[in-house]
């Protein structure tokens, strides 16, 4: 199941959030066990339209995060542009 979300400020806090909630998961399983997604936990994706969005650098710092980290417990980011390149 995946849950699909728009990239704004109030989304990166959010999955921010997220993030940490489910590193720490993680981080209390014994051992390493890729944690079951379901309704409850989904996967995360994070769409994010490259022209429109005007992040500051503290969202930029956040979305770093989240695509270094998200990818791991779920939580994914896709960008594209006008262009058609993608992330």
């Amino acid at each position: 199941m995946y849950k699909d979300v728009m990239l704004s400020s109030e989304t990166l806090l959010e999955v921010n959030g997220e993030l940490d909630r489910r590193i720490e998961f993680v981080k209390n399983s014994d051992g390493f066990k890729f944690p079951k997604f379901d309704e409850e936990t989904p996967y995360i994706r994070v769409k994010c339209d490259l022209d429109s969005v005007r992040l500051d650098n503290d969202d930029m710092s956040i979305l770093d995060r989240i695509v270094r980290l998200g990818r791991s417990v779920g939580i994914c980011v896709v960008g594209k542009r006008k262009s058609g390149m993608a992330l």
